[in-house]
């Protein structure tokens, strides 16, 4: 083979090169991806390198030579699949050489000769008239196949040549096969229907026959009310009224087998389903094997006008109300819905007309129309109809997600003679505390605990006549009911007049934790506190707490921005503590259920309560909650300015338990944390020139207020509060026996010597020379003049032996 001559002409896309490695292949040389990349090499090479061109040409011969001759080797009639081992675009072998088949008058028949001759059952497989997956061939070997379904290979059947006429490359035929023992043989029609799984008739699984094999279809999506109505109408009779949806909805069995269809989308006026255009790919790959989807119907001739029912669930007492009008079923709009109508619909279907539960927007339909809008029963009537309303079919708007659905309970139930909208606590030792129940359409119901908050206590206990807060019980604290579960999942903010003000969902009372009164709601509401009063809430003991003011007999907080020592002293004395060493915190207790009732209060400390300080209502820029800690009524006024410091109990004035003053009193500190860089700090601020070291035993401990815990001195403080802090109540043990206490060095008297070891000597014969000038010991140099005549002095002035130097 002559490469010279081939490659002068491989960079022209008309020139059929290929053809000089195998007949009658070109097209397999322009479908190719990678002949793409390499021509689009050579092309763009063509204008920068000749030789690199011509090299390039070169291997793209080669390539393409040596896969061609490599493609030769299958066997004719040989068959495979494009895309997986059950799946595909069917690729069969002719003349040595793969390729497609064009789907034209591709059938169900074609595919079983194609599955049989895989290995897999002839039953069941679909030929599609859609292609979902392209061959990676690049021409039809068959086209025209006709097939009986019993022939052993492909080739078999009648066909004719890819040359007979033009057929699209995206056109290939494609098959889905399944295992022998995956599916069972049926003696059905391909196109039959059937209903399966119902008690009646005209209602069940929806299973269509395809090439003798019953298949589910999916219901994941696409599965609608024109592809419903096709269905019934197959079956016969007519029938008008459709209602559709999964295995589940409809409480049908689930199906077994093959799920062949994905969907069908059908426009409603075809006379079987298989004329509808059906998703096989979606089948395939998202319900195979999932019954869940499983598509059900029921199908129903004319209804009796004024008739009602409950549909969108398996159980009869509950669901999305349907009325009959003019000989079809249609939806009630659930505006003005409410319970005296669900009282007259519940004891129109033979429940009992109390307890009756109104909701919406759980069980709707997209399809029916709705019959009925502004109902607005008494209460009283026998039937629906008999109630006042509005509205024509189809003539008025009503969003679907507004139909009206309704809980009933058992016939037997009778009036507990409340009114709806009513709440109690029973079954607790006090008034304000028991097991919640709320009244609906004459009769008393529990709550369930799920996702109930403090929102829905604070409403509850608003509506009970107690304050707006109190605890909340979930586990049946106060024993269970034993009557219906009326409420679940309630969703207050906390500002509702009423329980039945708040949003909730009224069917979940029919599904998880809230079908057991294991889970009854239980509340404990604080009474109604006296105006004016004061307390301290929430703190670790009771001196010390956040601020808590009654008006209108509820509790509230205060602002916490502006409040300071002057204020705690006011709120500490009208608690009964002394107005000395009361401290203001801030940042402890966030606004959280109660309501801040005063801002920017200011006191001048000599008030004898709050609320003869100056304060307004309006809003409050920060969201803490005033805090104070209070001290005993005992705690002594002290001449001092906050941040002083002093040392009390030490042999003398250098030493002691350490005090700090705030407030106009004097309190200790927790050693907790406490460092010897305190200590300097505590020693500079005294006025001792020295270093300070910690002696935490040695002294008395206090009997005043403990003031600070955990300290962390920076060292350049001009104050001891200038140091970062924690409160001495955050620590259990910070009590008077971990009181600090400190030793400052005293002044030096200038020209004595001492020497400072680090191992700390007992007779302090060697160390560093330190000597005291201006009442202040530092160091001696070490240079030049620095000798053993100079060290005699020092021992001699230090009470040793001068010689041995």
């Amino acid at each position: 083979m002559n490469f010279v001559q081939i490659t002068s002409q491989v960079g022209d896309p008309s020139h059929p090169t290929l053809e000089l490695c195998m007949n009658n292949e070109y097209h397999f040389v322009r479908k190719s991806l990678k002949v793409g990349l390499f021509f689009c090499c050579c092309s763009f090479l063509s204008y920068t390198d000749y030789m690199m061109e011509c090299l390039c040409r070169i291997f793209f011969v080669l390539y393409f030579c040596i896969n061609a001759i490599f493609a030769q080797f299958c066997t004719d009639g040989s068959i495979r699949l494009s895309s997986g081992s059950t799946y595909g675009a069917v690729e069969v072998c002719l003349n040595g050489g793969w390729g497609s088949i064009c789907r034209d008058f591709w059938s169900n028949e074609d595919a079983s000769v194609v599955c049989r001759q895989l290995g897999y059952s002839p039953y069941g497989a679909i030929g599609l008239l859609y292609t979902y997956y392209s061959s990676s061939t690049v021409s039809h070997k068959m086209i025209d196949v006709n097939c009986t379904g019993t022939e052993s290979n492909i080739i078999n059947c009648p066909y004719n040549g890819y040359s007979s006429y033009p057929c699209s490359l995206s056109r290939d035929a494609n098959v889905f096969c399944y295992s022998i023992g995956a599916v069972n043989v049926s003696n059905c029609t391909s196109g039959d229907i059937r209903l399966v799984g119902g008690s009646k008739q005209d209602e069940g699984r929806v299973e269509v026959c395809v090439n003798k094999v019953w298949s589910s279809v999916c219901t994941s999506s696409g599965w609608n009310i024109n592809a419903a109505r096709v269905v019934c109408n197959q079956l016969g009779d007519n029938r008008i009224n459709v209602e559709y949806g999964n295995v589940a909805g409809f409480g049908f069995a689930q199906g077994y087998g093959p799920v062949l269809f994905g969907y069908f989308s059908c426009n409603g006026n075809e006379a079987n389903l298989l004329e509808c255009t059906p998703n096989f790919y979606h089948a395939n790959f998202y319900c195979q094997n999932r019954h869940y989807y499983d598509a059900a119907i029921r199908c129903e001739r004319n209804c009796s006008n004024g008739a009602v029912r409950l549909r969108g669930t398996s159980d009869s007492t509950y669901g999305r109300v349907e009325v009959c009008s003019n000989g079809l079923w249609g939806t009630v709009c659930s505006d003005y819905w409410d319970y005296e109508d669900a009282s007259v619909l519940c004891n129109q279907l033979g429940f009992s007309p109390y307890g009756a539960v109104s909701g919406n927007g759980y069980y709707y339909r997209y399809d029916l129309p709705v019959s009925i809008l502004d109902l607005n029963c008494t209460g009283n009537e026998s039937m629906i109809l008999d109630c006042p309303f509005n509205g024509t079919i189809n003539f008025f708007n009503c969003r679907s997600s507004h139909d009206a659905e309704v809980i009933c309970r058992n016939a037997t139930l009778e009036s507990d003679l409340c009114s709806t909208g009513d709440i109690r606590l029973v079954d607790g030792l006090i008034e304000s505390a028991g097991r919640l129940e709320v009244c609906v359409n004459q009769n008393w119901g529990t709550v369930c605990s799920q996702s109930w908050d403090m929102s829905d206590t604070q409403v509850a206990c608003r509506q009970l006549g107690h304050q707006a807060l109190g605890s909340t019980y979930s586990t049946g604290t106060f024993g269970q009911g034993d009557g219906v579960i009326a409420f679940g999942y309630l969703y207050c903010n906390g500002n509702e007049q009423s329980l039945f003000d708040c949003q909730r969902n009224v069917f979940s009372v029919k599904s998880g934790y809230c079908t057991s009164h294991q889970y009854d709601i239980g509340i404990t509401c604080e009474p109604l506190c006296d105006d004016g009063a004061i307390q301290l809430t929430e703190g670790p003991k009771a001196s010390v707490g956040r601020v808590e003011v009654c008006i209108n007999g509820n509790w509230g907080t205060i602002c916490s921005l502006y409040v300071d020592n002057t204020d705690a002293s006011v709120i500490c004395r009208s608690l009964g503590y002394s107005s000395y060493g009361a401290v203001s915190l801030q940042g402890y207790y966030i606004e959280y259920y109660k309501s801040h009732y005063l801002f920017n209060v200011t006191c001048n400390g000599t008030e004898e309560s709050i609320w003869n300080c100056s304060h307004s209502t309006a809003s409050c820029s920060g969201s803490y909650d005033a805090t104070v800690y209070c001290q005993d009524i005992l705690t002594p006024v002290a001449n001092c300015t906050d941040g002083d410091v002093r040392l009390v109990g030490g042999s003398t004035e250098y030493e002691g338990r350490v005090e700090v003053c705030i407030n106009r009193a004097w309190g200790t500190i927790c050693r907790y944390g406490w460092s010897t860089g305190d200590s300097n700090v505590v020693c500079r601020l005294l006025g001792h020139m020295g270093l300070g070291s910690s002696s935490y035993s040695q002294f008395e401990p206090g009997s005043g207020p403990i003031f600070m815990s955990y300290v962390g001195c920076s060292g350049s403080e001009s104050n001891m509060l200038q140091c970062y802090y924690r409160q001495p109540f955050q620590y259990s043990f910070c009590g008077h026996s971990y009181d600090a206490g400190i030793s400052c060095e005293a002044p030096c008297q200038n020209g004595t010597v001492r020497l400072v070891s680090e191992s700390n000597s007992y007779y302090r014969r060697y160390g560093r020379v330190e000597i005291c000038l201006n009442n202040l010991w530092g160091t001696i140099c070490d240079n030049y003049y620095w000798n053993e005549k100079a060290a005699t002095v020092v021992c001699r002035m230090l009470g040793y032996s001068p010689y041995g130097m």
